[in-house]
């Protein structure tokens, strides 16, 4: 057991590393958790040594008890609003919707109400193992959605190690293989679809629209005289609980 100039670290049955050291009350202080490495207790001991030179120190454990582990969801929405009101790179209002669901439907009923110091790699994998296998898509973007959110958790200093550990579980295997439409089948499909489906479908598939440039399309969007010239110029989202609106680009 070395004996430091500050502190003390000793090693315990488990592996791990136990950090403690005597404080302005002439007590002795554990960490309130205990490391996975050398490294992580030694940097415990510095903060706390900083710590102890200030007026308003207090023991460790109290600091813990005031500084309570969010949960899942409520780190969730922690890191949501951060990301959305950062100066570079504000999320879009379209994927915090998407986010949201993803979240609400795959991640939250089964881990939400956790602790986010007790979500451990086991957990995440028996969480992983119980998704629905028919949305392959969906359980992928919902495992990097928690993944980044532990990687926060992590860059806080809320836990020491993201225990999103599963290998490619944010890239699903595609479930068949796409290939494109011919000409002629296109044309077959369009036949068969209801006559005031087929417009739209057309110009998605030959003009390359996205769905919300589609319906968000106007008459005066179309220049008949300049060899039938389309200008999309706004964009039509769903926002839950709400009507489909359209909004003009950025």
């Amino acid at each position: 057991m070395p004996r430091r100039s500050f502190g003390l670290i000793r090693k315990l049955p488990s592996g791990n590393y136990q950090a403690s050291y005597v404080g302005p009350d002439l007590v002795r202080h554990p960490a309130p958790q205990t490391f996975t490495r050398k490294a992580f207790a030694e940097r415990w001991l510095l903060d706390e040594k900083d710590l102890t030179a200030r007026d308003d120190w207090m023991p460790p454990s109290l600091r813990s008890q005031r500084r309570a582990t969010p949960t899942l969801d409520a780190w969730f929405e922690q890191v949501l609003k951060l990301r959305a009101t950062r100066t570079r790179k504000p999320l879009a209002q379209t994927t915090i919707d998407l986010y949201r669901k993803d979240w609400r439907l795959r991640v939250s009923k089964e881990l939400g109400a956790i602790q986010v110091t007790q979500l451990t790699p086991s957990r995440v994998t028996s969480w992983w193992a119980g998704l629905d296998p028919a949305t392959p898509t969906q359980n992928a973007r919902a495992y990097a959605l928690l993944n980044s959110v532990m990687r926060d958790a992590v860059d806080d200093e809320l836990i020491e190690r993201n225990p999103c550990r599963l290998k490619a579980a944010g890239k699903p295997k595609p479930a068949h293989d796409a290939q494109a439409l011919t000409i002629p089948d296109l044309m077959a499909y369009l036949e068969a679809v209801p006559a005031n489906r087929r417009l739209p479908l057309m110009i998605a598939a030959l003009c390359g629209l996205r769905s919300g440039e589609v319906r968000g399309l106007r008459r005066r969007d179309v220049d008949g005289t300049s060899g039938a010239t389309m200008t999309p110029r706004r964009s039509s989202r769903y926002i839950p609980g709400r009507p489909t609106s359209s909004k003009e680009p950025p």
